[in-house]
């Protein structure tokens, strides 16, 4: 009973999340919600910056930031160093 209630929990959680009311969960079936919340986690074009920070042993740091894009299905740029110290 307890691991349905929160099956239930996370399902309501998700759908809340990416646009799904909940009464569109109930009529949907499990592979279709998880095709939808594939489709909102991978958008069809974006623009990211990722700042990277190694911390060394000795206590000193380098940090780095890309840049990566996405325009469509096929157009894939980077990760390009933007920065790097």
């Amino acid at each position: 009973m307890m691991k349905k209630t929160l099956v239930l929990l996370i399902v309501l959680l998700v759908s809340g999340l990416f646009g799904i009311s909940s009464v569109q969960a109930e009529e949907l079936s499990g592979s279709e919600i998880l095709s939808q919340v594939d489709k909102n986690l991978q958008p069809q074009s974006y623009e990211m910056y990722r700042k990277l920070i190694n911390v060394e042993p000795d206590g000193s740091k380098k940090e780095f930031v890309l840049y990566s894009m996405k325009k469509g299905q096929d157009k894939i740029g980077g990760p390009v160093f933007v920065s790097g110290q």
